[in-house]
């Protein structure tokens, strides 16, 4: 969103482009450098924008304005052009006008173009006391949405059937993954995770569900749902048209060899809050690449997680 005429000048004074006195006496013309404005300091692009008294006051004005959420980026956007277009507007009335606006006056054009422009589209704002201050202080025509609240728990999986909850793991710190299985009880019959080198989290969230697979195997569990908060990956799996980026289709022919073993399959996407303890052991980064881990070496943190999980606990998604 923006008012044409305002990006514009903004786009000048970014580039360094306007004309100030300063840079009209440096090519060698004989104007006055003094400010327009104040009359007492070198009229460059900053001291004309930022530096002059009658500036700085107008600028001061418009940041009170601001604060918020959602729409604050587009009103601060809109402001700052809207505060350089004037500002350079009113420099050159008073040189070749030589008129001279009361700042005030000036403020309120900035105000009364930014509510114009927006007056023009559907203004949403999460409902809440400071959305509403902003909305009122710059007098805008705004719905408010309250936040819907996601209750959710972690399912035990249906009798005769493990759960896989699996998650990759990609941050400044490195790259892993970790696996989970537990029964219809919610009790733990495996884990693993690993530490790899740093590659997409697509790629990742691949190589956890490859490792929940090799446990199921090695444990000869045969009727498998997986729960994955990665829609990219499940989609791998329940949609014909969907497949894997060309350098993950040899660990994505291993993921399917690992399941002709299986009786059933059911992959399923599920919230973040809901995958907590395979998240957990996505970053516990161990110093093998696959390791297998035994309950009773968990963390405490872990423990928690999975007594949470299987007395039904439930939590909250915003």
């Amino acid at each position: 969103m923006r008012i044409p005429r305002h990006n514009f000048i903004a786009r000048m004074t970014l580039h360094r482009a306007l004309n100030t006195k300063y840079k009209l006496r440096s090519w060698g013309l004989e104007v006055d450098s003094t400010c327009s404005f104040c009359q007492t300091s070198i009229e460059d692009d900053f001291h004309i924008l930022f530096g002059c008294p009658i500036s700085k006051f107008i600028w001061k004005s418009v940041l009170q304005h601001l604060g918020g959420k959602d729409l604050v980026s587009t009103v601060q956007k809109l402001a700052f052009n809207a505060y350089i277009y004037h500002v350079w507007f009113e420099r050159n009335k008073c040189v070749f006008t030589t008129t001279h606006t009361n700042e005030n006056v000036v403020i309120n054009k900035i105000f009364e173009d930014i509510r114009l422009k927006l007056a023009s589209h559907d203004l949403t704002l999460e409902d809440n006391d400071r959305n509403r201050q902003f909305s009122a202080r710059w007098g805008l025509i705004t719905e408010f949405n309250h936040t819907r609240r996601i209750s959710c728990t972690w399912e035990k999986p249906p009798e005769g059937t493990v759960m896989i909850n699996t998650d990759g793991s990609l941050n400044q710190t490195g790259a892993g993954f970790g696996a989970i299985i537990r029964n219809t009880e919610g009790e733990v019959l495996a884990a693993a995770a690993g530490t790899v080198s740093p590659s997409t989290i697509t790629c990742h969230e691949l190589q956890a569900i490859e490792s929940g697979l090799v446990l199921a195997n090695k444990l000869n569990l045969r009727r498998v749902t997986i729960w994955s908060d990665s829609q990219v990956v499940c989609s791998y799996f329940n949609s014909p048209s969907s497949r894997p980026p060309w350098n993950l289709i040899p660990l994505w022919n291993r993921i399917k060899r690992l399941c002709l073993n299986l009786q059933s399959l059911t992959v399923k996407h599920i919230y973040r809050e809901t995958n907590r303890a395979a998240d957990f052991l996505a970053n516990t980064r161990p110093t093998a690449e696959f390791i297998e881990l035994a309950p009773s070496s968990f963390a405490e943190d872990l423990k928690k997680i999975i007594f949470e999980d299987k007395i039904g606990c439930i939590y909250i998604r915003l």
